[in-house]
């Protein structure tokens, strides 16, 4: 007799860390609605799907207008962390562009304070990822790898790389990701989204991440898929993220089921969860419902979000027994 299929409260209860979400696109909707009223804003407009990247990118420009005080920043942050113990989420890491605000709210110091603000007053334990966009100067890459390094202390944990990779390859950001590592911060880079395997290749070769977010499009080179296996490269998917941008054919083309079979660690997450109106378990849902995982696969998945994540291992630790007995009692008898 097969156990029944696995509900929210089921996921909910599976201790797991979301390593791959982005702060404006992660605003509560009530939030938003507020901001919007204050500032005489329209709301972000959302979609069944963004097919290019100017259209996503204008959707999430209109989410980070509707921040406009580092109180705000403080606040959406704040919200962020504190919500993502009601999802079983142990550990969350947030990612901020500071330059793409392009001083709209002061130097990039003050926004990364108000964000660590925002984190020290929320109940949810996590940190900080400082990105840079692609299409910015490695100068400005250095600059944001330093202020990264110099708030390591108060909680930024990582270093990330974001934006449209057409034209944008990663070759000028290298200098600025070894200031990142060599300052004890992990390399979180994008790749594998907007753009083709070569990018994942390229990103992985130059600046050697310890995760990549998305990655997906890895699949198109079997080999570069058996080196993220053997290097145990992480990828930090984004089920409904990668199918409404375009990042897959279409849903049924998503690579999750092969890029488990193949032994590439991943990890799920929502990633813009106000723009794709869904949440962290609903990926879990996704990932069992519509691609086939079972609840041994998602142990190991949420097992693997913590000790990739820059929890560091006292946490996967202390989480494992939770993850085992979890595995045990919704796994087949």
């Amino acid at each position: 007799m097969e156990r029944r299929p696995l509900i929210a409260a089921d996921f909910r209860a599976l201790p797991k860390a979301e390593l791959h979400l982005h702060t404006e696109a992660a605003m509560r909707p009530d939030t938003a609605r507020e901001f919007a009223e204050r500032y005489g804003l329209p709301l972000p407009p959302l979609s069944d799907a963004y097919p290019t990247w100017p259209e996503f990118n204008r959707a999430y420009e209109s989410c980070r207008a509707l921040v406009g005080s580092l109180d705000d920043l403080r606040r959406v942050v704040g919200e962020v962390f504190d919500a993502a113990p009601d999802a079983g989420v142990v550990w969350t890491e947030l990612h901020l562009g500071p330059h793409l605000y392009q001083g709209r709210l002061g130097p990039p110091e003050a926004l990364v304070e108000a964000a660590l603000d925002g984190l020290a007053a929320a109940r949810g334990d996590g940190g900080m990822i400082l990105g840079i966009g692609r299409d910015r100067s490695p100068v400005d890459a250095a600059e944001v790898a330093a202020l990264a390094v110099r708030h390591r202390d108060r909680g930024i944990v990582a270093m990330g790389l974001t934006g449209n990779e057409a034209g944008h390859p990663a070759d000028d950001f290298a200098e600025a990701f070894r200031i990142a590592r060599e300052g004890g911060l992990a390399v979180v880079p994008h790749a594998g989204e907007s753009g083709p395997a070569s990018s994942v290749r390229n990103t992985v070769d130059l600046l050697t991440p310890d995760r990549v977010c998305h990655g997906v499009r890895a699949v198109e080179d079997p080999g570069l898929v058996r080196e993220l296996a053997e290097r145990r490269i992480c990828l930090d998917l984004a089920l409904t993220g990668n199918v409404m941008l375009k990042a897959v054919e279409s849903a049924a083309a998503h690579p999750l089921p092969a890029l488990v079979r193949a032994g590439v660690p991943v990890t799920l997450n929502s990633d813009a969860p106000y723009l794709y109106g869904i949440g962290i378990l609903d990926e879990y849902a996704t990932a069992h419902s519509r691609y086939g995982l079972s609840a041994t696969d998602l142990a190991r998945i949420a097992a693997d979000s913590l000790r990739f994540s820059a929890a560091g291992p006292d946490l996967a630790a202390r989480m494992r027994d939770r993850i085992d007995a979890w595995a045990a009692h919704h796994g087949r008898p």
